[in-house]
């Protein structure tokens, strides 16, 4: 019995120590790595710091120590210390060298460092660790696969009237809780330029960042004029913008609320001087018809389909006047699908309701194995309709 037993009654818990020697992943700040870097990296932990209320680990490829709060563990994790992509002279973990290193770096460390890495204040930024990476690298990998035939369809047109949507969300990154801005542009009814991009600055609120998202698509779109002129397909109406926030449009044209844009940067304004000189015109649309929408923030899967249709020139899936791709419309004719008996009624309007959308449907690998199956082409032909050519 341990005195600390002795004294509250209780067994002294172990649960929050962890195993020595385990690989650890240490986050690495954002001052010090790039966009594309990990943001995490793989180290070895040797104990706890007196100090700091931070995990001491050691990095094998550099030979250094280093202390951290955030970190995530995998106890059974062991680090391959025979691993052929390591170029450098590694010394094994035991050696002594290890321990006088530490024992250096100690007699140094007189205060713990600065650092976002060694801060001891404040909750630990969240980061993805590898299985989570794998797992979003994964669905991306599936969604390829499925999707490797669809483009863009351009087709011969007399309408260059350029067209704009801009979009974001808000504060969508968990990180720094930038907000990310999207925007497309049309010419016509094809879409031929596109952007997604994270905003530069945190916005406090839906409106500031509707509202550096539509200056990012002005300035693009004040571009692509002057490069439309110079071919000889000069705009002489102003440039639409659709934006999806009320408050966004309304502090692009008047600059009477100076009170509640005082705190955003003057760069941004400069969509009032376009709007002033009629180069652009900014209108609302519904956040349903918000193609930009996909650009900005994962979508349900009815919003996705809607969304992607449209910006493979179908237009007119959007604006409610013709074919919403929606394959819970084909619901009612599960049941003939399943057993080949007569489609009702209901489910030959359906579909020839979505009699457009088929290709759409074979070519999702969810969908193909009951529209393209044999049962569904003897109910297709049963209501009329003809097998399209995909």
């Amino acid at each position: 019995m341990t005195l600390q037993e002795a004294w509250s009654g209780r067994k002294p818990g172990i649960e929050h120590l962890r195993v020595f020697g385990s690989k650890a992943y240490a986050h690495v700040p954002d001052q010090t790595r790039s966009k594309l870097d990990d943001k995490s990296k793989p180290l070895i932990f040797i104990g706890y710091d007196s100090n700091t209320k931070g995990y001491k680990l050691y990095d094998p490829t550099s030979q250094k120590t280093m202390i951290s709060r955030d970190v995530e563990f995998d106890e059974e994790g062991v680090w391959d210390f025979g691993s052929d992509n390591d170029t450098t002279s590694i010394p094994p973990f035991g050696d002594p060298r290890i321990y006088e290193q530490i024992r250096e770096e100690q007699q140094e460390q007189t205060t713990p460092h600065a650092s976002p890495a060694t801060s001891i204040g404040g909750s630990p930024p969240s980061f993805l660790n590898e299985r989570a990476t794998q797992r979003a690298a994964n669905r991306i990998l599936c969604y390829l696969r499925g999707t490797i035939d669809y483009g863009i369809f351009y087709s011969h047109t007399n309408d260059y009237k350029l067209v704009g949507y801009s979009d974001s969300d808000w504060a969508g990154d968990n990180d720094d809780r930038k907000s990310t801005s999207g925007y497309v542009f049309y010419m016509g009814d094809t879409a031929f330029t596109w952007m997604s991009k994270k905003q530069p600055i945190v916005t406090l609120s839906t409106c500031e960042a509707e509202y550096v998202a539509a200056t990012f698509s002005v300035c693009h779109a004040v571009w692509l004029r002057s490069l439309l002129a110079e071919l000889g397909w000069s705009q002489k109406k102003p440039t639409t913008i659709c934006v999806d926030n009320k408050s966004a449009i309304a502090l692009s044209k008047n600059p009477v609320f100076h009170n509640r844009s005082k705190h955003i940067d003057t760069r941004f304004h400069h969509i009032r001087e376009c709007v002033a000189n009629k180069e652009i015109q900014v209108e609302y649309v519904k956040s349903q018809d918000q193609v930009a929408d996909i650009f900005t923030k994962p979508l349900k899967f009815e919003d996705f389909i809607k969304i992607r249709t449209f910006a493979r020139n179908d237009k007119s899936s959007l604006g409610g006047s013709a074919v919403e791709c929606n394959p819970m419309k084909l619901f009612p004719c599960l049941g003939a699908i399943s057993s080949g008996r007569d489609p009702s009624a209901e489910c030959c309007t359906k579909l020839k309701e979505q009699q457009p959308c088929f290709c759409e449907y074979i070519r999702n690998p969810q969908l193909k194995p009951y529209v393209d199956s044999p049962n569904a082409k003897k109910v297709a032909a049963v209501c009329g309709i003809k097998p399209p050519t995909c």
